[in-house]
């Protein structure tokens, strides 16, 4: 992603997702957009 950070891509327990998806910075926000997605 923009400035070096990434994204790891691997199936999560709904108790991982939740903490991913809470994350403040923008893996947090793609986590977010994929679940909008998704559903």
């Amino acid at each position: 992603m923009l400035g070096g950070s990434y994204v790891n891509s691997q199936a999560f327990s709904a108790e991982q997702l939740a903490s991913e998806q809470a994350r403040v910075d923008r893996a947090g926000d793609v986590y977010r957009c994929a679940q909008q997605i998704a559903d």
